[in-house]
């Protein structure tokens, strides 16, 4: 009987880790009826219960070692997809976190509404955004000018310059 937990609890974490069964990881992270919780659980219940029948305990006295080990085993595998869960990321931006932030000019923006290119670090990762200046009559801003980001209009961001852009004067 417990060869047969045993088996049933490692064909059940193969599945559920191969074919990830369980979409908890996605939003608030595992809880406890999560399949692969249950299958290590059942993994250990019929591994340890097994291994205390070998050692000469009653079914009742391996049944009792064996629900030992599986609720170590499943807090084990609670913990451990917690940890997993806390280190994913996202890369999706909020509109909300962009504006007002200093990003870096990577290709010309402008002179006046010509598209440029933008990047800026959003919750530590590099975000490059199309740009055009939030003036029709802007400056060019070169390459490595520092911007604010002050809008989105479609997919692309507003930007005036973070420090006063120089105009080339000639003559006067």
């Amino acid at each position: 009987m417990f060869v047969i937990l045993l088996a049933v609890g490692l064909a059940g974490l193969l599945i559920a880790f191969l074919f990830d069964l369980d979409g908890d990881l996605d939003h608030d992270g595992p809880q406890l009826a999560n399949m692969k919780v249950i299958a290590a659980f059942l993994a250990a219940f019929g591994g340890f219960g097994q291994l205390a029948r070998y050692a000469g305990f009653g079914i009742v006295g391996a049944a009792g070692y064996g629900v030992l080990a599986g609720l170590c085993f499943g807090a084990l595998m609670v913990w451990m997809l917690r940890v997993i869960s806390r280190q994913q990321s996202t890369s999706h931006v909020q509109t909300a976190d962009v504006f007002g932030r200093t990003g870096v000019v990577t290709v010309q923006v402008g002179p006046g509404l010509t598209a440029g290119e933008v990047v800026v670090n959003v919750g530590g990762n590099q975000q490059t955004f199309v740009a055009r200046a939030g003036e029709p009559y802007a400056p060019a801003y070169p390459v490595g000018t520092r911007v604010i980001l002050t809008t989105f209009i479609g997919d692309q961001v507003l930007v005036k310059p973070s420090i006063r852009v120089k105009e080339n004067h000639r003559g006067s």
